[in-house]
């Protein structure tokens, strides 16, 4: 499962398949994030974060932390 976090990107690439932008402020809440990552680790183990660009969400490393303490707690990983 792809969960895309931000549509930001400063990159400006013409072949980009998000139509990501440098001015977009559209950011995944935390409380919808890890409702995703839960509903994501009910069916397969594998995340794939995606965007725009992943980083320029303010929150990327916040993010990060919970798929951390997330996959710890989980039962194919315990």
């Amino acid at each position: 499962m792809l969960i895309s976090i931000t549509e930001k990107c400063r990159m400006g690439c013409s072949h980009c398949m998000d139509d990501a932008r440098a001015d977009c402020d559209k950011f995944m809440t935390e409380d919808m994030f890890r409702k995703a990552i839960d509903f994501n680790l009910k069916y397969d183990p594998s995340i794939t974060i995606t965007g725009g660009e992943p980083t320029e969400h303010p929150m990327f490393w916040e993010f990060m932390d919970i798929i951390a303490e997330k996959v710890s707690k989980h039962k194919i990983f315990a």
